[in-house]
């Protein structure tokens, strides 16, 4: 019997680059859902169609195709999209912060991080925040890398489809490798989405 709790116990740690052993924990889904829910997506933009010959005009969500053919149909799609890879990329934020708070055990070093950070004007949130001030350690000083395995292995401790873990894993590596803050965010197309 020890035998498979040694297991268990090896395949819910996690080894960060500079050796920090991260044990994952599992995070209640209602929590991510909530966190999720705080972020207000944009609405997306509507066009009414020209009156038909009976004097009827209809009103579709825009999308990538009908921006182009409507007045001020691009510009207002691209501003959607702008506004929508920005709540996206705060919503990632988000449920990175709550899955680390919520999914990781582990000790912090203090080898003066935080004062840097400080230093730099980042804010830091204070040891008495203990779980906020951890997700925040590991959101900002591990590597891209790290965060995306920690991510994964937390997704699939949560028991998530593997096509989920997945796909977040490779968005959040794309994300890093192009710069951004977020995941990598895919245009809305056509008028069913």
């Amino acid at each position: 019997m020890a035998k498979a709790s040694e297991k268990r116990e090896k395949e819910n740690t996690f080894v960060t680059e500079n050796g920090l052993e991260v044990k994952i924990k599992k995070v209640p889904p209602m929590i991510l859902q909530k966190v999720m829910n705080q972020v207000k997506m944009p609405e997306r933009p509507m066009y009414e169609t020209a009156p038909t010959v009976s004097g009827r005009t209809e009103v579709w969500p825009l999308d990538a195709d009908s921006a182009e053919q409507t007045e001020h149909g691009k510009a207002r799609w691209d501003y959607y999209l702008e506004q929508l890879e920005s709540a996206q990329a705060v919503q990632n934020e988000n449920v990175t912060r709550a899955c680390f708070a919520f999914g990781t055990e582990c000790e912090i070093p203090e080898d003066g991080w935080d004062e840097i950070q400080e230093e730099l004007g980042i804010e830091v949130p204070p040891k008495e925040k203990a779980n906020l001030r951890k997700a925040h350690y590991l959101m900002t000083e591990l590597g891209a890398e790290d965060i995306a395995e920690l991510m994964a292995m937390i997704m699939r401790n949560m028991s998530l489809p593997e096509e989920i873990t997945t796909e977040a894993t490779a968005s959040f590596r794309g994300a890093v490798r192009n710069g951004s803050d977020g995941p990598d965010v895919v245009e809305e197309s056509g008028s069913d989405s």
